[in-house]
């Protein structure tokens, strides 16, 4: 597949408005995805968007500690009146008429505290109406125990708490019977000795908040719970599913040779958008999302990953790589291959042109080397000559001879300039002289070349010699895998990555942008 971009200068203000978009779109996602995590946390935490309080409770074998240890108001107002009906909770129908028969209890209670003073003669004064509840209420607390209604909403840990609150107040501890302290609650003995409007204070800061949070939750045709949450999600799914269709299209229409579904395979991580399924991968865009739109940077945490995952890939596959291609040219080795190379090569070389490269690279070098290279090189070489010979010159017996004689001492100098101005002369005008474009000279090179490559490969091709060279060859490759191919340290890793990112910093401050250099001039 070929790809061409259709490169078009994109003004400011387009550019702007782009951004802008992305940045609408990103909104639109966060709000989606916050709406996801609510409905996902809605079930499990109904108790706390129920009452809006907050109580951290740590439960050990000899202590329970709450932190703190009166719970925190922390919403204002009630969620689960404006939100029950999307996960189809609806209240527990025997948790609502237990707690109306106590409302009943209280309000005759109030009543008849204005007719009866507050002391406890009076109160053994209470009618037999408010008996007929206590009796219902013990009727009702025997079956709450005994039937559990708080097992459909898998609450069955509430109903623990509510027995061991009672246990606590009636015994003071939590080993007694729960049905026998709900009966001793429930009493109206009881209400005369500890008091009516007490009793009434711990149930309703005790027990009832507890009792609100049991609910019904009925099952869908396929067996699952109601959720409505669709309903909330489609304006979502439905805006991000055309978002996707239309940036796919455009795609394929900026880029040659790119098809729609093509396109569509860049924006891969766009279709979790509109997926009824995975809500929670939706974190994928939206964080994709938010650096597209530069709200937030992810470019050092994708350096990090991509090195990570980089390295634990190199770690295992390097190795594994080197060794197989070493054991595949041992295999063609041991196959023949390099004597099948040698018998074709000659049959399957091909000219496109009417001269020989090789001689041509040749001449090419020793053009350069005697017009540019010796010039250059001319001090230092003579130089050099100078030094050996003077040296030479001095160990010998007649010099130093020579040197006892009158007006001899400067001769080693002036002959060292002499011998290496005019080697060096020599050598130099030889060599031009030899790369004068000579036709003779040129067809004894290529025979020379030739007769060369032609021996070698007689040579070669010989039994002995190409049974040596695949010993020789096979046997270095072999102690190569052994001494050399060994698994990557993790330290290694690091500096190989760490000069790759040096130098992919140092190609791109070289690719910088024409007009941004000439605004900088």
């Amino acid at each position: 597949m070929t790809v061409t971009l259709n490169y078009q200068p994109t003004p400011k203000r387009k550019s702007r408005l782009n951004l802008w978009f992305e940045q609408i779109m990103v909104i639109l996602i966060l709000l989606n995805y916050l709406l996801v995590l609510f409905d996902l946390s809605y079930v499990p935490y109904h108790d706390f968007w129920q009452q809006g309080k907050l109580q951290v409770v740590f439960q050990t074998p000899f202590l329970n500690i709450n932190v703190p240890e009166q719970p925190i108001q922390v919403l204002p107002f009630n969620i689960t009146n404006q939100y029950d009906w999307v996960k189809g909770i609806a209240p527990h129908r025997e948790s609502v008429q237990y707690l109306a028969k106590v409302d009943e209890l209280n309000n005759i209670l109030n009543q008849q505290m204005d007719v009866y003073s507050a002391d406890s003669q009076n109160l053994k004064k209470l009618t037999e109406e408010s008996e007929y509840i206590f009796a219902d209420l013990r009727t009702l607390s025997e079956e709450m125990i005994k039937q559990n209604p708080f097992e459909v909403a898998n609450k069955t840990g509430t109903l623990e708490r509510i027995k061991n609150r009672m246990r606590q107040h009636i015994y003071e501890t939590t080993q007694s019977s729960a049905d026998t302290a709900f009966q001793i609650f429930w009493s109206r003995d009881h209400f005369i000795n500890e008091g009516f409007r007490k009793e009434l204070d711990f149930f309703e800061q005790e027990i009832r908040p507890l009792i609100q949070t049991n609910y019904f939750r009925p099952l869908g045709e396929n067996g699952k719970p109601l959720n409505h949450f669709w309903l909330l999600d489609l304006p979502f799914i439905t805006i991000f599913f055309l978002e996707f269709l239309m940036r796919s299209w455009i795609i394929s229409r900026h880029y040659q040779g790119v098809t729609w579904f093509e396109a569509m395979l860049w924006r891969w991580y766009d279709i979790f958008l509109f997926l009824p399924i995975l809500q929670p991968l939706r974190i994928i865009p939206l964080t994709i999302r938010l650096n597209q739109a530069k709200l937030i940077n992810l470019q050092q945490l994708k350096r990090q990953a991509s090195r990570g995952f980089v390295a634990i890939l190199a770690e295992d596959l390097i190795p594994i790589v080197v060794i197989r291609v070493i054991n595949q040219i041992q295999a063609s080795i041991s196959q023949g291959e390099i004597q099948k190379f040698l018998r074709q090569r000659r049959h399957q070389e091909h000219q496109i042109n009417d001269y020989n490269e090789i001689a041509e690279i040749f001449k090419l070098f020793f053009q350069i080397t005697v017009h540019k290279i010796i010039p250059k090189i001319k001090p230092d070489a003579e130089a050099l000559l100078k030094y050996n010979f003077e040296k030479a010159l001095a160990q010998s017996s007649m010099y130093q001879h020579l040197q006892l004689l009158p007006g001899m001492k400067n001769l080693e100098n002036q002959i060292g300039e002499q011998f290496s101005t005019q080697l060096y002369q020599a050598f130099s005008e030889t060599l031009i002289e030899m790369a004068k474009d000579d036709p003779k000279f040129n067809q004894l090179l290529e025979q020379l070349l030739q007769t060369f490559n032609q021996t070698m490969e007689i040579e070669l091709q010989g039994q002995k010699s190409i049974n040596q060279l695949e010993t020789l060859v096979t046997e270095f490759l072999e102690e190569f895998k052994i001494n050399y191919v060994k698994p990557l340290s993790a330290e290694d890793l690091e500096i190989i990555l760490e000069q790759t990112r040096i130098l992919r910093q140092a190609k791109d401050l070289t690719l910088v942008e024409p007009t941004l250099i000439r605004r900088v001039r």
